[in-house]
């Protein structure tokens, strides 16, 4: 925590600096990490975004957060359909999706979420699934943002690690 919080005083010393973000998809995880971190790195001269999980954020953590300066959060949703969840070892059920959202929203922080295009099974049925549920969620006022991402079968996923069962095909390593 110690040497983040360095880091972040380096780049404050410019006046440049507005938000700092953090891409850790398990940034909430260790919740007493977390907070301590929040603790030392409240800075009223910038503002945080993070990433993270959705079953990692209850109210106490978005409370926590915003206390601390993050104002934006971003989760990682990937895909609506049941099935593209399976078949990337990700269980995101709409409920918990919305719970998360909510949490986020209630303490006063703007949402986004990232999905994925392309996952090996989906087609256009599953894709519109996931673009009336983003929708909805819209509609609700709990979602923000949507950063679109296109799938990659990246080095120790089962995709990249066996292509022909997912009727794919590395073109590099």
């Amino acid at each position: 925590i110690k040497d983040v919080k360095n880091e972040i005083d380096i780049f404050l010393e410019n006046k440049k600096c507005k938000r700092i973000f953090f891409m850790d998809s398990n940034f909430t995880l260790n919740k007493k990490y977390m907070k301590d971190f929040c603790k030392k790195v409240k800075n009223k001269d910038v503002s945080f975004k993070c990433y993270t999980k959705v079953n990692f954020y209850s109210k106490d953590i978005a409370n926590t957060l915003k206390k601390a300066g993050f104002d934006i959060v971003h989760f990682g949703v990937e895909h609506f359909d049941p099935e593209m969840q399976k078949s990337i070892n990700k269980i995101s059920p709409l409920k918990d999706i919305k719970k998360t959202l909510k949490n986020a929203k209630s303490s006063g922080q703007y949402t986004g979420y990232y999905i994925v295009v392309g996952l090996p099974g989906d087609n256009v049925e599953k894709s519109k699934y996931s673009y009336e549920q983003t929708c909805k969620l819209v509609k609700e006022k709990l979602l923000d943002e949507v950063v679109p991402f296109i799938f990659i079968p990246y080095p120790g996923t089962d995709q990249f690690n066996n292509p022909d069962k997912y009727n794919l095909k590395i073109l590099t390593k």
